[in-house]
């Protein structure tokens, strides 16, 4: 009788769980005009928007700005210009001494508005997720400022086990998207202002 009431609480349990995940823990949030879950964060730079997209299209800034990334290889330039579509990037994670990296190839990319790429070959990372993608957008506000909106969501209808794994993860990815941003931000405000 106890092993059934064990076995029962179990069962209760994990259900209960994933729900408490969902609904308190995660982030990663549903967007009704795309009919899908996204995870988003924003931050207005005060430089015009081709500074911005400028800055995120060379690989090599990313030791400065990212708090994740130590740095970023393009492993196809002899055929794509590094920032452009079609460029392969392996980024690797800092202080993995290289072991712990991921490569992802940009899809899309509409100069001062929009790069999305996918995210793939994760390496030695504890949860990982199949078609990834995420997303750089940039916005022009009144003043002629940037809105950058860094964004991360699936390519399609994914697994319920990677969906479960992206509700877990949403607050740390959420947390390393508002600290590079605000890096971005610190960059290019003093990079303009000097």
């Amino acid at each position: 009788m106890f092993t059934n009431r064990l076995i029962l609480f179990r069962l209760f349990l994990l259900p209960s769980l994933v729900l408490w995940l969902i609904a308190v823990q995660s982030v990663y949030e549903w967007n009704t005009g795309e009919n899908a879950f996204r995870l988003s964060v924003s931050i207005e730079v005060n430089v015009p928007v081709d500074q911005v997209y400028t800055y995120l299209g060379n690989s090599e800034n990313a030791k400065t700005w990212s708090v994740y990334v130590s740095s970023i290889e393009t492993l196809n330039t002899a055929d794509f210009e590094d920032g452009q579509q079609g460029s392969v990037r392996r980024c690797y994670v800092k202080g993995s001494e290289n072991k712990q990296f991921w490569d992802e190839q940009i899809l899309i990319n509409q100069e001062n508005r929009l790069r999305q790429l996918s995210i793939f070959n994760l390496n030695n990372f504890p949860l990982t997720a199949e078609n990834l993608i995420t997303e750089q957008r940039y916005f022009s506000n009144e003043d002629g400022f940037c809105v950058l909106e860094f964004s991360l969501f699936f390519r399609e209808n994914a697994r319920f086990l990677d969906r479960i794994k992206m509700h877990f993860a949403s607050r740390i990815v959420r947390s390393i998207f508002e600290q590079n941003l605000q890096n971005i931000k610190k960059a290019l405000e003093a990079k303009a202002h000097a």
